[in-house]
């Protein structure tokens, strides 16, 4: 039996002895006694000093304090975040006392800036905004939308302009605004008739008194106070600015010519660049004919000028709503019959082309009474006063005429009175005749009702002693308290 050799082992313990360890076959060993510790050895030789990369030296070399940026190879510098005024606020930019934020400032300016796409949300309003009004704004550029206020009969509109200058009152749209008419929806149009009229009495549409010698007329708001004016494409509903616009008879600036003597003129409301305007054409050819300058067309129903007017609307670019008749003296006349010595004439040179209203008028001779002998249809006591005048601008109107007489002829024959239309040496109609002798004492009435036609007609007292004698012909027969002749005519301007 070989018996093992036991194990011999090395310790270092701290701090710097080294001890022997005897393991014996069974493991386990004594720990030998601790050696005296080793003398240090020399020191070791000095190694090359440690260098920096070209990258690390030129961060070592920045002294400010920022966001460090590699602007190029072995290049840095410091960097700060900015902003644009009103645009974008930047809080630390250099990022020192924290990190750098940022965001949008209360009040935004994009100043040439272009936003497009995505999906926009604002907060609701809880307050009015105040516009300011703008003198004579400017039409807007394309894109753009331009707000400003205005009166209009004493409240406060929001206005806007479209590219072609039309003034659009956005308070009148809004609140005129439905989702549906009568059960329809989408593009709906919207068809009126001018609702104004034709008058020479400021304020007052309709005239129920003489207004004579006139220099001024207007275009008065009567059954609504919106005209149609067509805009090359649509009719476009227009406020009648005021209520009331008006031009003068001697106005050649927006109308070609001063109103002359005894002419006959057409009557239109346009949109001048935003101004609502009130102009007449040129004149007519004579009383009843319009010449080629003066041709109407119809569009959508509404009348317009068939050629542009010098100074004024171009081509169907006016609404025509009526027209005049001038006197002697280039004025404007709405005379009511009345009674007088040979009667006072009436005279209304003013025909409205809708909203027409149906008036009358008498003329009446304060003459007690004269006498005729002539086989001749002549004017009643040979007065051309005995009459009365009108315009029909649409040739379509009837008219009523009754010439009520107490004639009689002294030798018992025939004593005739009659309406003679646009003519004194005729009768129209159905004339009356009598053959009662100066005993007898009975009323006459000779009638015309018909349609005369376009333009200025006028419908006279006539008178004839077909088959001889002496007839005489009363007035008032010296007793106007209960007797009185003279012509009574119906009319619609």
């Amino acid at each position: 039996m070989t018996t093992p050799y036991p194990t011999l082992r090395f310790k270092l313990t701290p701090p710097n002895s080294l001890r022997l360890l005897v393991q014996n076959a069974a493991g386990t060993g004594t720990p030998g006694a601790t050696g005296p510790a080793g003398a240090q050895g020399p020191a070791g030789p000095t190694g090359p000093a440690a260098s920096l990369g070209p990258d690390l030296t030129a961060i070592e070399a920045l002294t400010l304090t920022g966001i460090l940026v590699r602007t190029a190879a072995d290049t840095w510098t410091m960097r700060t975040i900015t902003g644009t005024a009103n645009e974008v606020t930047v809080n630390d930019g250099a990022g020192v006392a924290a990190n750098p934020t940022l965001s949008l400032p209360a009040a935004l300016t994009f100043t040439g800036k272009t936003v497009t796409g995505g999906t926009f949300a604002g907060p609701a309003m809880s307050s009015f905004i105040d516009f300011v009004e703008i003198a004579s704004p400017s039409n807007p550029a394309a894109d753009h939308l331009k707000l400003f206020a205005k009166d209009v009969a004493g409240a406060t509109h929001a206005f806007t302009r479209d590219s072609a200058g039309v003034e659009v009152d956005l308070s009148a749209a809004a609140a005129g605004g439905v989702s549906s008419l009568n059960g329809q929806t989408g593009a709906l149009a919207l068809l009126l008739v001018p609702q104004g009229r034709l008058t020479l009495q400021t304020g007052v549409p309709v005239m129920t008194t003489t207004q004579a010698a006139k220099t001024t007329i207007y275009y008065t708001a009567y059954q609504g106070n919106m005209i149609p004016i067509y805009d090359g494409t649509n009719m476009v509903p227009t406020v009648i600015t005021g209520g009331e616009i008006s031009v003068a008879t001697t106005d050649t600036a927006k109308s070609p010519a001063a109103i002359g003597a005894s002419k006959m003129n057409d009557f239109f409301v346009w949109n001048d660049g935003g101004t609502i305007r009130l102009g007449h054409g040129p004149d007519w050819t004579n009383d009843t004919t319009r010449s080629a300058g003066t041709a109407l067309a119809l569009i959508n129903g509404i009348y317009t000028n068939n050629v542009s007017i010098t100074n004024g609307p171009v081509a169907n670019r006016g609404t025509w709503v009526g027209t005049t008749r001038s006197n002697a003296s280039s004025q404007l006349d709405w005379i009511f019959g009345g009674l007088g010595a040979g009667g006072v004439a009436g005279f209304f040179g003013v025909g409205n082309a809708y909203n027409l209203v149906d008036f009358a008028t008498f003329v009446a001779d304060s003459t007690d009474s004269w006498t005729y002998a002539t086989a001749t249809w002549r004017a009643s006591n040979a007065s051309n006063a005995m009459r009365v005048s009108y315009v029909d601008p649409t040739g379509t109107q009837a008219v009523e005429a009754r010439n009520y007489g107490l004639p009689f002829n002294a030798s018992s024959l025939f004593s005739c009175i009659g309406v003679g239309l646009d003519t004194t040496s005729n009768f129209s109609g159905a004339p009356a005749v009598t053959s009662f002798s100066s005993s007898q004492f009975a009323s006459i009435t000779a009638e015309y009702v018909g349609i005369p036609g376009l333009g200025f007609h006028f419908l006279q007292a006539v008178e004839n002693v077909p088959t001889g004698g002496t007839s005489t012909f009363r007035g008032d027969n010296g007793v106007p308290t209960y007797v009185q002749c003279g012509l009574m005519v119906r009319l619609r301007a």
